[in-house]
């Protein structure tokens, strides 16, 4: 099911079409009974396994807490049925979430299915570019059967961070070569699809990985001093590029041969605009984009920003729709989850597959927080970055209980 759940939101039922069908408010009837079972049978797990269902949904209170904070915008939303809509979106993938981490207990599972999925999904992609160039490619960058280069850049960069931890914490040289391998083929896409943003973190992916391995890995004055010299080595290179004469200005036109960020930056004065007319509260989550009226965007900003869905900043997304109330519970419930999985991935008696599963939480949940500077990743619908994070989050929570309650019943036996 998580399978088939995660592929789903990735190509839909019209894969090549360029059209984002699962992105739309609820007016698509294949895409309401598709969720509505899953989520009638996650439901269903919750039921036959209530007393562990309650019990996730008691450690989750920052994710409840934070949906709630966004369905309690409808009450002063603009357009309170749209913004209904919306809210039940997120709490039915919320639902379905809860489902599949309460019957994928182990995280063995949930990881090999992680690589399955993300395999099938760029086999398909690459295959896409020898079969159907016409569709797969465009002017813009090569998107495989997704609707838009950052798409494609955004899935691409989730399949490689899941091969490239899949090499880097198996112990079979043969499995390792194959998902090195594969993490090399999955980078070449990404490269291809001229996704800046999603190729910056993927460059960065290894080297954050790395440092955050090795200061979990150690205690005490050893940490205290491999983060020290982690700061130094990143004032050495900071003032070699200063010295150098590579600014910060200098280096982000190297990277998006625009200071504008290839136009946020337009859309972003406007939209803090917007903010000062609502800053605590917001305008109502799910009123503002994509409400059938023309959005005043449109006479600020040139080109894509110009049609944009969203504000290319998922921070500033959430002051927008929900306020700094809502920024700051979201907030919460990303820090949460990061610091659960970093927990788990540092606890000196996990079991090396366990590992795996635990180290791609810490990357993903790092690689999200980075990305949504530039793409509005959280709490978003059925976007692929958003889903994937609800599901993660239910995920490291239930990891998180069941690693407590072994610990506890080996202190009582002790």
């Amino acid at each position: 099911m998580l399978f088939l759940a995660l592929f789903y939101v990735v190509a839909g039922l019209t894969p090549f079409s360029r059209s984002e069908v699962l992105d739309v408010s609820g007016g698509d009837t294949n895409n309401q009974l598709i969720w509505g079972v899953m989520a009638v049978l996650s439901l269903g797990f919750a039921a036959k396994h209530f007393e562990e269902a309650r019990r996730l949904l008691a450690r989750s209170w920052p994710l409840l807490l934070a949906l709630g904070w966004i369905a309690l915008t409808i009450l002063w939303a603009p357009y309170p049925d749209l913004s209904s809509r919306r809210v039940g979106i997120l709490f039915t993938v919320a639902a379905v979430g809860m489902g599949l981490a309460l019957t994928c207990k182990s995280p063995v599972s949930f990881f090999r299915t992680m690589v399955l999925l993300t395999g099938v999904i760029m086999t398909l992609n690459v295959f896409s570019l020898v079969a159907l160039p016409g569709l797969a490619i465009t002017e813009s960058g090569v998107i495989g059967m997704h609707s838009h280069k950052n798409v494609a850049g955004q899935t691409t960069l989730v399949a490689f961070i899941v091969w490239f931890v899949a090499a880097a914490t198996t112990r079979d040289l043969r499995w390792k070569a194959i998902f090195g391998g594969g993490a090399l083929v999955w980078f070449g896409f990404l490269v291809l699809t001229q996704s800046k943003t999603s190729l910056g973190i993927a460059v960065l992916t290894p080297f954050v990985m790395l440092g955050a391995y090795a200061v979990a890995r150690t205690q005490g004055l050893v940490r205290m001093c491999l983060i020290a010299l982690m700061v130094a080595g990143f004032a050495l290179v900071w003032s070699t590029f200063l010295g150098l004469g590579i600014t910060v200005e200098k280096f982000l036109l190297l990277v998006f041969r625009d200071l504008t960020f290839t136009g946020r930056t337009a859309l972003w004065e406007f939209l803090w605009g917007e903010v000062a007319n609502q800053p605590l509260l917001g305008l109502g989550y799910g009123s503002f984009w994509h409400t059938g009226l023309r959005l005043s965007p449109i006479n600020f900003a040139t080109g894509w920003a110009a049609i944009a869905g969203q504000a290319h900043n998922g921070y500033l997304d959430l002051i927008v729709q929900t306020g700094y109330v809502g920024l700051s519970l979201a907030l919460i419930c990303v820090v949460r989850s990061l610091y659960l999985a970093v927990r788990l991935a540092s606890n000196p008696n996990v079991r090396n597959e366990e590992l795996g599963a635990y180290t791609l939480a810490v990357a993903l949940f790092c690689a999200f927080a980075l990305l949504n500077f530039m793409e509005s990743s959280y709490f978003r619908g059925f976007h692929y970055l958003s889903v994937q994070f609800i599901f993660l989050y239910f995920f490291v929570e239930q990891w998180s209980d069941r690693m407590a309650r072994t610990q506890q019943d080996a202190g009582d036996g002790d």
